[in-house]
């Protein structure tokens, strides 16, 4: 990722972190306003439930419209089937719980049946 990563650091060490990029002009983005990403949010399990990604998140929102960025996106598993086992619940709650909203869902993954077989 080629953007900013802030970092929540307690007894000089981190305990977790926000990754987020301003997106460039492209077709498949609304022109309306300008679009960032979250490419990465990470805190560790210990200190998860005390206010740190809130922290995090309020910490890069801030940053993010001071660099003049409107839109904060991020994306997350619809289910269980994903690459890690965990199941993205939690991590969707807290989303909605902080005024993200699901936009689109994307199929990953694919089969292609060939012409005359089954």
């Amino acid at each position: 990722m080629r953007g900013t990563r802030l970092s929540a650091l307690e007894g000089g060490g981190p305990v977790g972190y926000i990754e987020v990029e301003i997106r460039g002009r492209a077709e498949r983005l609304s022109g309306h306003g300008r679009w960032a990403d979250i490419g990465n949010f990470y805190v560790a399990e210990e200190y998860r439930r005390r206010g740190i990604g809130s922290w995090l998140l309020g910490q890069a929102a801030e940053w993010l419209e001071r660099a003049g960025a409107e839109h904060l996106l991020d994306y997350t598993y619809v289910d269980e089937r994903n690459p890690d086992g965990i199941d993205p619940s939690a991590y969707q709650a807290f989303l909605a719980s902080r005024g993200f909203r699901e936009l689109t869902r994307t199929c990953r993954g694919w089969t292609r049946a060939l012409p005359g077989r089954s």
